[in-house]
């Protein structure tokens, strides 16, 4: 009699929707796109962070695997990166740096700190923010609060995986292209301030509460 009735219920229409965060998966499984929301800093307060004391920030726990893999491919190009822009500086930041990444920090002469308060606080103390990832699922925070915070970034096309097209960031495919993208970055201020802009302007129309609150609304009322 209980199989019954749960064939019965299973049969019927329940009108449920599925959801997911990340843009590509949610393609891929046919559910309705709804990415995670970040609040955003004043566009006012933007600037090219020259006086900023590191050239190059990344962030993210730093144990989970592919945010060290990120930090291996960073160790792979930094020798030639350290040659085409001499005195290059790096901050990587995070929860629970692995024993492998204080050894790739220490080895390259990059700086490293711990859990950090605020990463809109963070991101003000670099000129570029990067994020090199050869493996990421659904969305990645660090390229929304990056933006939010008025930074330019570099990133690899699997960073941007859970993004809708057209996020405004420079997206290297290759070491090479990841190399001279950090350069033009970092060589024109003009470039970070208006690609600082351009990302943290498309944040506040596509990431925000303001945008989402009236989809999610009407899924759920729906």
């Amino acid at each position: 009699a209980l199989g019954w009735a749960m064939a019965r219920f299973e049969r019927r229409d329940h009108s449920v929707r599925t959801v997911a965060a990340g843009w590509s998966e949610a393609r891929a499984i046919g559910a309705t796109w709804i990415p995670n929301i970040v609040d955003a800093m004043a566009e006012e307060t933007i600037t090219d962070h020259a006086d900023a004391p590191f050239d190059v920030l990344f962030f993210g726990k730093l144990s989970a695997l592919p945010n060290v893999d990120a930090m291996r491919r960073l160790a792979g190009i930094w020798p030639r990166l350290s040659t085409e822009v001499p005195g290059i500086s790096c901050l990587v930041a995070g929860a629970q740096p692995s024993d492998e990444v204080l050894e790739l920090a220490r080895t390259h002469g990059w700086s490293t700190e711990g859990d950090f308060d605020d990463v809109a606080e963070l991101c003000q103390r670099a000129r570029l923010a990067i994020a090199p990832l050869r493996h990421a699922n659904g969305i990645q925070n660090k390229v929304l609060e990056a933006a939010a915070a008025g930074l330019p970034q570099v990133v690899s096309p699997q960073a941007l995986g859970g993004m809708a097209p057209g996020f405004p960031a420079m997206v290297a495919r290759t070491p090479g292209g990841t190399i001279a993208a950090i350069r033009l970055l970092l060589q024109n201020p003009d470039r970070r301030l208006q690609l600082a802009h351009d990302a943290h302007a498309h944040v506040m129309t596509r990431y925000s509460v303001e945008h989402w609150a009236p989809v999610v609304r009407d899924l759920v009322m729906n």
